[in-house]
């Protein structure tokens, strides 16, 4: 998937993006509490629930762990496609939207980390965290 990403990046005539520790640790425990709380949000799971709306949960992970950034996103995915087509098609999806085509291709962001988690059902669960 951060092939995928650098990719699209550079037809589109961006630097590509660097892989970032504290993002990538972020992203790996949003994709895993996403995926043992079945909850598909950018909000949560918050206390057992999975919120539709409120301060994007990643945001306080990211400043929980003492990141410093002025620039921030999140894409997340799930599908349970075979293990062969599960990265093709969450980025086609990715793609496919304008507002997580944006961050892809968002020429402030210079870092990411990404993560990703099999929950009930092999259901894959992909976060990917974006920082300038």
């Amino acid at each position: 998937m951060f092939d995928l990403h650098n990719q699209e990046r550079a037809a589109d005539g961006k630097s590509p993006l660097a892989l970032n520790a504290t993002l990538v640790a972020v992203a790996r425990q949003r994709a895993q509490e996403m995926a043992a709380a079945n909850c598909f949000s950018h909000y949560g799971p918050v206390g057992g629930s999975c919120p539709s709306s409120g301060t994007a949960l990643f945001i306080g992970m990211i400043n929980g762990a003492g990141y410093a950034w002025t620039t921030i996103g999140e894409n997340i995915a799930k599908n349970n496609y075979p293990d062969s087509q599960t990265v093709e098609v969450a980025m086609n999806g990715f793609m496919g939207s304008p507002g997580h085509r944006a961050n892809i291709l968002n020429a402030a962001f210079g870092r990411v980390g990404i993560g990703v988690a099999v929950g009930p059902g092999n259901m894959k669960y992909f976060a990917v965290i974006f920082s300038n």
